[in-house]
């Protein structure tokens, strides 16, 4: 008699180098480690780095960074959306603003780019 049980089948992480142009001329490039059997992604750029949880569906993974504000600087929440079979990747950024200064949330955004696939040396420890 033979007992079959559903499971969970993942790939090892990934590694991205990425890039988006903000602005005509202007790139970012960061780097991104996505996890899918911890649900976790790392990313890397010349000015942060954090890990955050991701959100995977069978075409992409989202994520997203909070920089907290309070009642006189704004909250700034940083999005990544990457498509799994085009690695193309688009960032957008949401200013939520202080009650007081009675101004809308405002959306920058998208900045498009692309991701390439990059194998890393296998580690010693």
């Amino acid at each position: 008699m033979a007992l079959f049980t559903a499971a969970n089948i993942y790939a090892d992480p990934v590694y991205l180098d990425c890039f988006v142009e903000d602005t005509p001329n202007v790139r970012s490039d960061f780097k991104v480690r996505l996890d899918e059997s911890s649900g976790k992604v790392s990313h890397s750029d010349d000015r942060l780095t954090y890990n955050a949880d991701g959100i995977w569906t069978a075409d992409s993974v989202s994520y997203k960074h909070v920089a907290a504000g309070d009642r006189l600087v704004p909250t700034v929440i940083g999005e990544i959306h990457i498509n799994r079979s085009t690695l193309k990747v688009d960032k957008y950024v949401i200013i939520v603003y202080p009650d007081q200064f009675h101004e809308p949330d405002h959306t920058i955004g998208p900045s498009s780019g692309f991701c390439t696939i990059t194998e890393v040396a296998k580690k010693q420890f």
